[in-house]
């Protein structure tokens, strides 16, 4: 989400400013894949994931907010609240 040659088609497809976000990803679960364009050999492919096991870490406004999913479901925040600001954050951003 951050860089490659996916990023700008990224954005165009889901919203902006999500090169704010660090998926740090240990475990996840694929439940389908399909390309965007069927007919083009080179198409974006689109992942319906489940993330399992990860650090999710937004920086906003030069202010880093992070938490991690832990494979049990737990959830621990680096500071009260940074799930709630993570959240809000991709929920405004999204197209």
């Amino acid at each position: 989400m951050q860089s490659g040659k996916a990023n700008k088609a990224f954005s165009k497809k889901v919203g902006s400013s999500f090169g704010a976000l660090k998926l740090d990803i240990a475990h996840c679960t694929c439940f389908a894949h399909y390309p965007f364009d069927p007919s083009s050999p080179n198409s974006i492919w689109m992942l319906l994931l489940r993330i399992d096991e990860a650090i999710i870490t937004a920086k906003l406004n030069d202010i880093s907010h992070s938490y991690k999913i832990e494979l049990n479901r737990n959830l621990t925040q680096a500071n009260l609240g940074d799930y709630r600001i993570i959240r809000n954050f991709v929920a405004s951003n999204l197209k």
